[in-house]
This record gives structure tokens, C-alpha cells and sequence, in this order.
């Protein structure tokens, strides 16, 4: 992950080099392309969702997990969810077991979820706990592509009239918005324009002009010898113009001071790409904020059971252990 991130550096680096700050605009918000493609192996457990607006806007491609109830009932026995996650020189397996003639854990049947990716994020990394989310709430689970997947680059506020369509479709009784890092702006906004939904923030980017910055000082060093922030700057600005945003319009902690409904922030106390100050510095009370000791990966990738016990007995609307492996699976370790 590391390396790839510094590679991203090297290549704005480069194209500041060639005296080419609107590439440098270009490199953050060129669509990743590969949203809707699938691999073999997961197609026992997501399905494609098309949704459409009118006649004359293209639609909108994201997944849905097929439930874990399905996927036993297809294969008639009991099954296993599992992933492998290396962060830096880490790897973390999580694990989840679900045996078919179990009754669901805790029915959601009325409600929808939808998991909001990160900048850069496949949203097939969340396959796996969309399923599980899936199995311990009911709900159907709908996995949007990454903030930067659009052709035109909106930090994904572009993909809300689609939501908004499908959720007028379903009339659901209650919808739940999970939102990762940059995820956590598109989340955001539809969170204010929704009567019926509920708010959780993992990691969320408080400050876009923030975390450009300290996404290439941390990850290349010599990155401010090369790159002015001005140039930076003039990026910024670009995608923004691009977008038809302004940076009042990413300040998620401000919008949702403005909205009297509870949101459930999660932040990470050694999560050095986002601006946590300002969640803290805020007076809404309204905001049920809880920190760990994790970094920004840790955090988005769902890994530390504290936080996912937290985040589970908040959806679920009773506690849930951090041992409580039937709801939660387990995480471990491997040298």
C-alpha cells in the first residue's frame, strides 16, 4: 500500500516538474474504471444494481451483497466469509462464520444500508463485510463505488439523485449511510437531505485541501522540495472549480451542525490523513464521537473490534460485545 502511494507522489511530482498543475488536478480525479467489473470469485456473493433516473442520463452501476441467507441457501451448508488485510508490514485476517438453519441474527428486513468507499478504494474490498452486514441486520446492503470513480469528479455528491431514486422506489423504514474517508462527504450530504436515515462516519476527510497535502508529505518526505504548495494549492482549486464545489461544501462538520439528527463519527488517534481537530473543536451535540488508537487504514478496512462492536451495537440498536465472535467474526494476527 505503501508503495503504491508513493508512486502517486512521484507521478504528481513529476507532472508539477513539467510545469502542469492541471494534470497535477487530473491525476486526483481521473476515474479508477474499474467499479463495475467483477471478479469470478465474487460472484457468489454480490449482485450488479442498475439504477436509472431518466431517459437521457446514463445509470448509475454499483453492487449489492447478496445476504448471507442466500448465498448458505445456495450452497446448502455452512458458510465462512473471511479476508486478508496487510497494512505496512501487518496482516490482519477477519473471519465470520454463519450456519444456515441459524434464524437471522438481528432482522433489519424494512431497512437499506449503503457502504460510501474512499478516494482510490475498489469497493469489492467490502464485498465481504457488506455479506456480513448483511446476515446480522437483514438489510439489503448496496456498496457504491469510490468517491473517484465518476467521469466527472464530484468527491461522489453525483451519485445522490440515483440514491435518492432508489430510495423512493423502496420506501425503506429506515436508511443507514456508512461512509469511508472521502466516502464520508457524499454520506454526509445525503444524510441532511433524508428524514428517515442514520450517519456513520469511519475515518471521515474533514478538509480536502488538508489531506492532499498530508497524504504527499507523509508518504514522501522530500515531496515539499519538489512540489510548492501553491502548485498543490492551484489543484485544489481546479478540482473544485471542475466539481462546482466550493470547500464550504466538503465541510461535513459544519453541514452537519446545521442538522438537528445524530451522526456516529469513528475516528483514529494516529490517522495521519485526516484533520480530526475539527470534530472535537465542535459543539453539536448532537455528534457521538469515538476515537482509537488506529491509524486511517485500521480504520476503514474494519479491523479493530472495538470500533466495529461500537459501530455494530449502534446499527443493531442493542450492545455488542468486542467478544462477541457469533455477531462479529474475529480478527487476528499473522507474523
Amino acid at each position: 500500500m505503501k508503495k503504491i502511494l508513493q508512486h502517486g507522489i512521484v507521478a504528481l511530482a513529476l507532472l508539477h516538474l513539467c510545469g502542469c498543475a492541471n494534470l497535477i488536478a487530473h491525476n486526483i480525479t481521473k476515474p479508477s474504471g474499474d467499479q463495475v467489473v467483477v471478479d469470478d470469485s465474487f460472484n457468489d456473493y454480490i449482485d450488479l444494481h442498475r439504477q436509472c433516473i431518466d431517459d437521457a442520463t446514463p445509470c448509475l452501476e454499483y453492487y449489492q451483497a447478496k445476504g448471507y441467507q442466500e448465498i448458505s441457501q445456495q450452497h446448502e451448508a455452512k458458510q465462512h466469509l473471511s479476508i486478508k488485510i496487510k497494512i505496512n508490514d501487518k496482516t490482519q485476517l477477519w473471519d465470520f462464520n454463519y450456519d444456515p438453519e441459524d434464524p437471522p441474527l438481528a432482522p433489519l428486513t424494512e431497512d437499506i444500508i449503503y457502504l460510501f468507499p474512499g478516494w482510490g478504494t475498489d469497493p469489492k474490498i467490502f464485498m465481504m463485510h457488506g455479506n456480513w452486514l448483511s446476515t446480522i441486520s437483514g438489510a439489503d446492503v448496496y456498496i457504491l463505488p469510490s468517491a473517484n470513480a465518476s467521469h466527472r469528479f464530484s468527491f461522489g455528491i453525483d451519485y445522490l439523485p440515483y440514491l435518492k431514486a432508489h430510495i423512493q422506489s423502496r420506501q425503506p423504514r429506515k436508511v443507514h449511510l456508512i461512509g469511508f474517508s472521502m466516502g464520508a462527504v457524499a454520506a454526509s450530504h445525503l444524510h441532511t437531505e433524508l428524514d428517515n436515515s442514520a450517519l456513520y462516519l469511519l475515518a471521515p476527510m474533514t478538509d480536502f485541501r488538508t489531506s492532499i497535502h498530508t497524504f504527499a508529505d507523509k508518504f514522501s518526505p522530500w515531496y515539499a522540495t519538489l512540489v510548492p504548495s501553491s502548485s498543490v494549492d492551484s489543484a485544489v482549486d481546479k478540482v473544485l472549480s471542475d466539481a462546482t464545489l466550493q470547500e464550504r461544501d466538503l465541510d461535513i462538520v459544519a453541514k452537519l451542525n446545521d442538522y438537528p439528527s445524530s451522526s456516529h463519527i469513528y475516528l483514529g488517534n494516529r490517522d495521519a490523513l485526516v484533520d480530526n481537530k475539527p470534530w472535537f473543536a465542535s459543539t453539536n451535540k448532537n455528534l457521538d464521537i469515538k476515537s482509537y488508537d488506529e491509524s486511517h487504514m485500521s480504520l476503514i478496512t474494519l479491523t479493530n473490534l472495538e470500533m466495529l462492536s461500537a459501530l455494530t451495537s449502534t446499527l443493531l440498536a442493542y450492545p455488542v460485545s468486542p467478544k462477541d465472535t457469533v455477531i462479529l467474526g474475529t480478527v487476528s494476527s499473522e507474523d
